[in-house]
């Protein structure tokens, strides 16, 4: 680096994708040492000075972004990473909406088309069972048949589904973030989220399958 005609070495120690004052600037960072900035300071470059607030009572808090950007005569300059996170959340709102609802759409659409194609399946079969019965098997033993078969129909998309989520978050993690979050856990709790919901919802449809299964075959 040149100052006023002077030459400042410096040596890289460490470079990083993780922005050390706000995601909200787009320009690099160099960190240095106290002297080497006070060498900095001292010369005739322009300059431009970044304060950076951070503590507990500062986050998410909106009243105080909104006083300190009134005083700032609603420049540009003064960014916050709650604040931006709310903008973008208030923004994407109708979006979220979206794709919850169609979230939602899938899932019964899928649990249903599982749902009615077990019944059609124990329906077709009940004869079958009813030889079962015959042959000497209890009423026990075919329910954890009629357990096994469904559980079977359920499992292999649930398998499906939770390797596809996987392999879309190494490819976040890996090609579209370029690894800028690193190990963090905030990646993923989407992840984890998603995989629970999942699980859950066809947990739920698998028991009602089963009961209605067995009022197919035992109450008829």
């Amino acid at each position: 680096m040149e100052i006023d005609g002077n030459k400042i070495l410096f040596t890289v120690k460490e470079t990083t994708l993780n922005n050390p004052i706000s995601f909200a600037n787009s320009v690099g960072t160099l960190i240095v040492s106290d002297n080497a900035y006070k060498q900095i300071k001292s010369g005739s470059s322009p300059k431009k000075r970044i304060l950076s607030i951070n503590g507990k009572t500062i986050k998410n808090n909106e009243q105080l972004f909104n006083k300190m950007n009134n005083l700032l005569g609603n420049g540009s300059y003064l960014q916050g990473h709650t604040h931006r996170i709310n903008d973008l959340i208030s923004a994407n709102s109708s979006t979220f909406l979206l794709i919850g609802f169609l979230l939602v759409l899938f899932f019964i659409a899928t649990g249903s088309i599982i749902y009615f194609n077990n019944i059609s399946a124990i329906s077709d079969s009940k004869a079958d069972y009813k030889i079962l019965s015959r042959m000497g098997y209890s009423d026990r033993k075919i329910k954890e048949i009629i357990r096994k078969q469904i559980a079977i129909s359920f499992s292999i998309p649930l398998s499906f589904g939770l390797i596809d989520c996987l392999f879309a978050t190494i490819v976040y993690k890996i090609g579209l973030m370029q690894n800028l979050l690193g190990n963090a856990i905030t990646l993923y709790v989407p992840t984890l989220v998603a995989t629970v919901l999942t699980s859950l919802i066809y947990l739920v449809y698998y028991y009602v399958t089963v009961r209605a299964c067995y009022k197919k075959i035992f109450e008829q």
